[in-house]
C-alpha cells in the first residue's frame, strides 16, 4: 500500500484509476505495489501458493467460527479482490492476469486433489474452499458488467452449501472431526432421507442373515419393521404385518401434541414419509389389523387384512373388590400424547376433585411438573419401576384414561380393565375398542370430574368384575388371537 502510494500520490481509489489511465504514475513502484496487493488478497481468500494456512486454521477452529470464515470472511474478501482489481485495476490487466491465471490454476487442481486426500472432514471443506476459490476468481478476468452478479450467485450458493455442511456436521455430532461419520447418514440422522427414521434404522446386516437362515414365515411387527419386507430374497416367503397404527395418522396427531420446534418438525416429516412408505403394505401376503376402524382402513386400501385386537400380558381379571382412595393417571409421560392428557387432566380435570390424584409415569416434562406443583391434592410418580405401578392401577378407586388421537385399543387401558377398578374416559380412549360398556366416558372436563366422584360413592362389586371377564375374555383371548395369527402365517397348530 505505500508502494501504491509512493506511485500515485494517493488512497483514494477514484484517483489511483485516474493516474493509471493518464498514466502519470511510477511504473517500476506500481507494478511491485500490484504483485504485493495481490499477494495479499491471494492469503486473504485462501489461494494457492498463499493456502497453507487454510486447513489448519479450519480444523482448529469451533464449527461456527470456521463457517464464518468460510463464507462471510470469504465472500468479502473476493469482492474486495473484484472491486480493486477489475476496477481500480482494470487498466493494467495485462501485466497482472498472467500471475491471477496462475494462481487460478493451481488453486483448481490442488484444493481439489488434496481433498480427495483428506480424513478431516474440516481439512477436506478447507481444500475445497481453495478449489471453488479459484471458480470465484475468474470473475477478475473478464470486464463484462454482470461479472459482478454472476460471482454474488456463485458465492451464495457456496456459502449456503457450506453452512449446510457444517450444520450437518454438527447435528450428527461429529466431535472426532472425520468423513467417515458421514457414512450412512441417511439411516442415523431423523431429518434427512426419503425412508422413514423409524423405518431405516431397523436395517441390519445381521438380522437380515439370520432370515436367510431358514424359509420360516416372517411376522413384521409394525410398519417401522418392514425395512426387508420387500427384498428379492425374502419375495417367496410368507410375510406378514402386524400393523400397530395407521402411523402417519398417529405421527401426525404427535406433531399437533409437541411443543418442541424441532420435534414438531421432525413429527411432520415423518409422519409425510410414512404416508408415501405405507404402499410397501402391498408387497405383504397379509397384514394384521389392532383395531376395527384401522382393519376397515388397511383392507379398503391394501385388500388382506384381518381383525386381530392386541396381545397383553393380563391372564386373568385381577381387579380387587371394594374402594380404593385415589385417582391414577399413568402412561410414559416422555411420549407429547401422554405429556398432553396428562395436563389436560392435572389443569382442567383433577383441580374439580376433592380426591387425591396421582400422576405416575416416565421423564414428565417441566411444564407437567409446574402443573403439579400448583395442587396440594395432585402428586407425581416419576420414574418407578413397572411393579409399582401395577400397584397403583390395583389400588386406585378410579384410573383415568385421556387420550386425544384414536388409535385402537391401548394396552394401558387394558391394564386398567383387568388389574383396575372404575375406569373414566374420554371417546378417543375407547372409540373402536368394544370395551366402552366397561367405562364411565365423557369429553366434558366437568362432567368428567363429576364421574370420578360417582365412582368413589360405591364398592367395586363382583358383578362388575363378572363383566369384565366375559367381555375381556371374548375381545381379548390370547390363545384365540394367537391361533389367528398362526393361521395367517400357514403355521402348523398342535
Amino acid at each position: 500500500i505505500a508502494l501504491l502510494y509512493g506511485a500515485t500520490a494517493s488512497f483514494n481509489l477514484a484517483t489511483i484509476q485516474e493516474a493509471i489511465q493518464s498514466g502519470s504514475y511510477s511504473e517500476p513502484m506500481l507494478l511491485i505495489a500490484l504483485l504485493f496487493i495481490m499477494a495479499a488478497f491471494l492469503f486473504k481468500v485462501g489461494a494457492v501458493p498463499f493456502h497453507f494456512w487454510g486447513p489448519d486454521v479450519y480444523q482448529g477452529a469451533p464449527d461456527i467460527v470456521m463457517a464464518f470464515m468460510a463464507t462471510v470472511v470469504k465472500l468479502a474478501a473476493v469482492f474486495a479482490f473484484l472491486k480493486l482489481y477489475a476496477g481500480t485495476f482494470q487498466f493494467l490487466s495485462e501485466f497482472w492476469t498472467g500471475a491471477l491465471n496462475i494462481a487460478i490454476i493451481l488453486s483448481l487442481f490442488l484444493g481439489y486433489l488434496s481433498a480427495l486426500r483428506q480424513t478431516s472432514f474440516k481439512r477436506m471443506l478447507a481444500y475445497s474452499s481453495i478449489s471453488n476459490t479459484g471458480f470465484a476468481l475468474f470473475a477478475l478476468l473478464t470486464t463484462s458488467p454482470s461479472s459482478a452478479g454472476s460471482l454474488w450467485v456463485f458465492l451464495v450458493a457456496y456459502g449456503c452449501a457450506t453452512i449446510a455442511l457444517v450444520t450437518i456436521s454438527m447435528i450428527i455430532h461429529n466431535v472426532d472431526d472425520k468423513i467417515a461419520a458421514f457414512k450412512g447418514i441417511g439411516y442415523k440422522n431423523p431429518f434427512i432421507g426419503k425412508l422413514p427414521y423409524i423405518v431405516k434404522t431397523r436395517k441390519n446386516e445381521e438380522l437380515f442373515q439370520n432370515l436367510l437362515l431358514d424359509n420360516s414365515p416372517i411376522l413384521f411387527e409394525g410398519l417401522h419393521t418392514t425395512y426387508y419386507l420387500n427384498h428379492p430374497l425374502l419375495i417367496d416367503r410368507i410375510r406378514v404385518v402386524r400393523a400397530h397404527n395407521v402411523e402417519h395418522n398417529y405421527y401426525a396427531a404427535l406433531e399437533q401434541a409437541e411443543d418442541n420446534i424441532l420435534k414438531k418438525l421432525f413429527f411432520r416429516m415423518e409422519a409425510k414419509r410414512l404416508g408415501t412408505y405405507e404402499s410397501v403394505l402391498h408387497k405383504a401376503n397379509g397384514i394384521a389389523g389392532i383395531s376395527p376402524a384401522e382393519t376397515n382402513y388397511l383392507n379398503r386400501t391394501y385388500g388382506n387384512t384381518t381383525y386381530i385386537p392386541a396381545f397383553h400380558a393380563n391372564t386373568d381379571v385381577v381387579s380387587r373388590l371394594g374402594k380404593g382412595e385415589f385417582v391414577l393417571y399413568h402412561g410414559n409421560l416422555s411420549v407429547p400424547e401422554n405429556n398432553r392428557a396428562a395436563i389436560y387432566l392435572v389443569e382442567e380435570v383433577f383441580p374439580l376433585i376433592n380426591r387425591p390424584c396421582i400422576v405416575s409415569g416416565s421423564n414428565p416434562s417441566k411444564k407437567l411438573v409446574k402443573a403439579i406443583s400448583k395442587h396440594n391434592h395432585i402428586s407425581l410418580r416419576a420414574n418407578i419401576s413397572t411393579e409399582e405401578i401395577l400397584e397403583l392401577i390395583e389400588s386406585a378407586q378410579v384410573n383415568a384414561m385421556v387420550t386425544f388421537q384414536s388409535t385402537g385399543i391401548k394396552l394401558k387401558l387394558l391394564n386398567s380393565l383387568y388389574r383396575g377398578r372404575f375406569v373414566v374416559a374420554n371417546t378417543a380412549m375407547v372409540d373402536e375398542t368394544q370395551v366402552e360398556g366397561l367405562c364411565h366416558i365423557s369429553d366434558i372436563p366437568i362432567e368428567f370430574a363429576s364421574m370420578i366422584e360417582d365412582c368413589f360413592t360405591q364398592d367395586f362389586s363382583e358383578n362388575e368384575k363378572a363383566k369384565r371377564i366375559e367381555l375381556l375374555g371374548q375381545l381379548f383371548n390370547n390363545n384365540e388371537n394367537a391361533i389367528k395369527m398362526a393361521n395367517m402365517l400357514q403355521l402348523e397348530i398342535n
